[in-house]
C-alpha cells in the first residue's frame, strides 16, 4: 500500500509484494544454471554447430546471473518498512525497471537458443539422445516461465480509467452471459463508491483481514452462547428434515460433489429419453432431475410436481414438491451455483419492498438482486399455475418455502410476496444472506426461520457490514508495525498476536499511517442500512472444536444484531457450504442434540 506505479500507471501489487516472487524466481534460475553447468561439462562433441550450444548456455548463464542479482535486490528492498512505509521501498521500482530489461534480454536469447537447439542440433551427429532431450527441455521450461510472467503481468496491469471497475467486473464474470449488460456498469459504480479514496491491493486486503481476525480472536466472548435460549429438539428435527429439499435444488453438480465415488454411475442417463412432465431447463441427460430424486430418496411419499432449472441473471432455478408425510407443499429455490447467480448476489444496492401489514411504515429496505429473483419465481409460478392447482387439490396441506444461500434469500422474500395469498405459509432459510433492515427482519419472525452455522460470513454480509470491515482493516493496516511478509509468516507459524503486530499509540506510527488515519476520519462516509437475515435466527455454534475428533455444537436462538459484524476466521466460508450445513444438522439430530 499504495499500489505500485510503473510505466506511468498503477498495478494491482504494492512494493512489499515481491519478496516471495523474487525468491522463487532466483531459486528457479539458480537451479537452471546448475543444470546448465552440468550439461556444459557433458557436451564433448566436435561438430561444426558445437559453438551454438555452448554460446547459448554461456549467454543464458550471464543473463540469468543479472536477473538473480536484480531479484535479490528487489527481495531485500521489498522487506523494508511496514505496510504504510512505501518510501522505504522506493528502490523497488528502480530494480523492477532493470529486471524488465533482463527479462527482455532473456526472451530474445531464449528465442535465438530455440532455433539453435531445435534446428541446429539436427546436423550434429556427436550429441546423444539424452543430451538433446535435456537441451530442449531447458529451452521449453524457460519459455514456460517467460509466458507465465507475461500472463501474471497482464492480470496485474490496472490501467487508470474512469470505467476500470466496470472492466474488472466484466473480466471476473467473463463466463456469464446476462440478458442485461447494464449490470456490469451498475456493479462497477457500486464497487467504485465502496473503494473510493482507498488504494488497497489484494495482498493489502489479505493482510487487513488477517489483522481483523487477530483482533477479533483476542476480544471475542467465546461463551456468550450460554446466555441465549436453547433450541428445542423438535425444532431442530424439523429444520433437519427440510434441509434435503434445499440441497436437492442444486441438482447434479452438488450431488456429484457429495458422492465422488459413484455419483456419476448412479445418475446415468435413464431419463434422457423420457419427456418428464413439468420439468424445464434441464440438460439432455436430465441429470438435475435425477439428482433431485436421488437426494430426496423417499419416492413413495413424495411427489415432484414441477421443476424449472433454467438459469439467468435474476432468474433462479426452483422446484415444487408435495410431501405427504409432513402434509405440505414445498417450494425449494436453488442457491448460488453459476456466474449469473454471482451477479445476482453482487447486485447489493438497496431496494424498497412494500409490506402492507407494517402499517404507517409500509416500506422496508432489502437486497435488490434477490428481490428481483423472488419476483421472477413468483411470476413464473403464477404463469404456470402449478402452485394454485396443487394447493386447491391438497387443500389441507401447508405451504413451506426452503432454500440455501441465494435460494434462502429468494425463498424468504418470496414468502413475504406470497403471504397475502397464503397467510399460513412457513419459510426455512439455510445460511441466508443479509436481506432486510431491522424492522423487516423482525416482521418475519412469525413465519421465517433462518439457520446460521458457526462463523458463516454470508448471513453477516451486506453493504454496511462490508463498510465496517473495510474501515477496521484500514485502521489496523495504518497501525501495523511489521512488514507484510513477516506478518504472513507469523500467521502460518501460529505466533501472530495483536500486541506483536499493532502499534496502539498513534504518535509512534509512521507518517504515512498517521496521514491515512487522519484522512479517513476527516472523510467520513454515508452509513448504509444494515441488512439482516429474515425472521428468527437459529444459530448453530461450535462449543468445542477438535481437529482429530468430532466437534461439539449447540443450537441457540440468536438476535439479529448478533450477526452485525463479519467474523474473520478460517471457517467463514466452509460453514456456508450446503453439505457442511446438512452434515452438522444430521449429526445433531442423530445424537438427539
Amino acid at each position: 500500500m499504495p499500489s505500485l506505479r510503473l510505466f506511468g500507471t498503477s498495478w494491482l501489487v504494492s512494493s512489499d509484494d515481491f519478496f516471495v516472487p523474487s525468491i522463487c524466481g532466483a531459486a528457479f534460475r539458480i537451479a537452471w544454471m546448475g543444470l546448465v553447468s552440468f550439461l556444459y561439462t557433458e557436451l564433448h562433441f566436435n561438430c561444426e554447430e558445437a559453438w551454438m550450444f555452448k554460446t547459448f548456455l554461456l549467454g543464458a548463464c550471464i543473463v540469468f546471473s543479472l536477473s538473480i542479482i536484480c531479484e535479490f535486490f528487489i527481495c531485500y528492498f521489498s522487506l523494508q518498512g511496514t505496510i504504510m512505509e512505501a518510501r522505504r521501498r522506493k528502490h523497488v521500482s528502480t530494480f523492477l525497471y532493470i529486471h524488465v530489461v533482463t527479462l527482455v534480454l532473456e526472451t530474445l536469447w531464449t528465442a535465438l537458443g530455440s532455433y539453435w537447439v531445435f534446428w541446429g542440433i539436427k546436423t550434429c551427429s556427436d550429441i546423444n539422445r539424452r543430451q538433446k532431450i535435456l537441451l530442449q527441455c531447458l529451452v521449453i521450461v524457460d519459455w514456460i516461465v517467460i509466458v507465465t510472467v507475461m500472463i501474471i503481468a497482464y492480470l496485474l496491469f490496472d490501467r487508470e480509467r474512469e470505467d476500470k471497475w466496470e472492466r474488472r467486473m466484466k473480466r471476473i464474470f467473463c463466463c456469464a452471459k446476462p440478458a442485461n449488460n447494464n449490470i456490469f456498469q451498475e456493479l462497477g459504480t457500486l464497487f467504485k463508491e465502496f473503494f473510493k479514496n482507498v488504494d488497497l491491493t489484494p495482498t493489502d486486503i489479505a493482510a487487513g483481514l488477517l489483522l481483523v481476525r487477530t483482533q477479533q480472536r483476542e476480544t471475542r466472548d467465546e461463551r456468550s452462547y450460554e446466555r441465549k435460549p436453547v433450541v428445542s429438539t423438535e425444532d431442530l428435527e424439523t429444520v433437519n428434515y427440510f434441509a434435503k429439499y434445499a440441497i436437492g435444488a442444486y441438482g447434479w453438480m452438488l450431488y456429484l460433489y457429495m458422492n465422488l465415488g459413484c455419483g456419476l454411475c448412479t445418475l446415468g442417463c435413464g431419463n434422457c429419453c423420457n419427456n418428464v412432465e413439468d420439468v424445464y431447463g434441464d440438460n439432455c441427460f436430465r441429470w438435475n432431475y435425477s439428482a433431485l430424486r436421488k437426494v430426496l430418496l423417499d419416492h413413495d411419499n413424495l411427489e415432484i410436481v414441477s421443476a424449472n432449472f433454467a438459469n439467468n441473471l435474476y432468474e433462479t432455478p426452483y422446484f415444487i414438491a408435495v410431501d405427504h408425510v409432513k402434509k405440505c407443499v414445498i417450494i425449494s429455490v436453488r442457491g448460488t451455483l453459476s456466474f449469473e447467480d454471482c451477479l445476482t448476489d453482487a447486485t447489493a444496492t438497496e431496494e424498497t419492498l412494500y409490506i402492507e401489514e407494517l402499517g404507517p411504515r409500509m416500506f422496508v429496505r432489502t437486497h435488490k438482486g434477490i428481490l428481483q429473483a423472488a419476483h421472477y419465481v413468483k411470476q413464473d409460478i403464477q404463469r404456470k399455475g402449478v402452485l394454485g392447482r396443487v394447493m386447491s387439490y391438497e387443500y389441507d396441506y401447508d405451504l413451506v418455502l426452503v432454500g440455501h444461500s441465494l435460494g434462502a434469500g429468494t425463498a424468504s422474500l418470496l414468502a413475504i410476496l406470497l403471504r397475502p395469498e397464503y397467510p399460513n405459509l412457513k419459510c426455512i432459510a439455510y445460511s441466508p444472506p443479509g436481506l432486510l433492515d431491522h424492522a423487516g427482519a423482525l416482521y418475519c419472525r412469525g413465519f421465517i426461520t433462518s439457520i446460521v452455522l458457526g462463523n458463516d460470513m454470508i448471513p453477516r454480509l451486506c453493504k454496511a457490514s462490508l463498510e465496517n470491515l473495510r474501515d477496521s482493516m484500514i485502521k489496523l493496516i495504518a497501525k501495523s508495525k511489521l512488514p507484510k511478509f513477516c506478518m504472513f509468516a507469523r500467521f502460518f507459524c501460529c505466533s501472530l498476536t495483536y500486541r506483536t503486530v499493532i502499534q496502539e499509540e498513534e504518535a509512534s506510527l509512521a507518517v504515512e499511517g498517521q496521514d491515512l488515519l487522519r484522512s479517513h476520519e476527516e472523510e467520513g462516509r454515508v452509513a448504509s442500512v444494515h441488512l439482516y437475515p429474515a425472521g428468527k435466527i437459529l444459530h448453530i455454534i461450535c462449543t468445542k472444536k477438535q481437529r482429530c475428533g468430532r466437534s461439539h455444537y449447540k443450537a441457540v436462538w440468536a438476535k439479529h444484531k448478533d450477526l452485525k459484524k463479519v467474523i474473520v476466521s478460517t471457517s467463514m466460508m466452509l460453514d456456508h457450504m450446503p453439505d457442511t450445513v446438512l452434515k452438522i444438522l444430521k449429526r445433531m439430530t442423530d445424537d438427539k442434540y
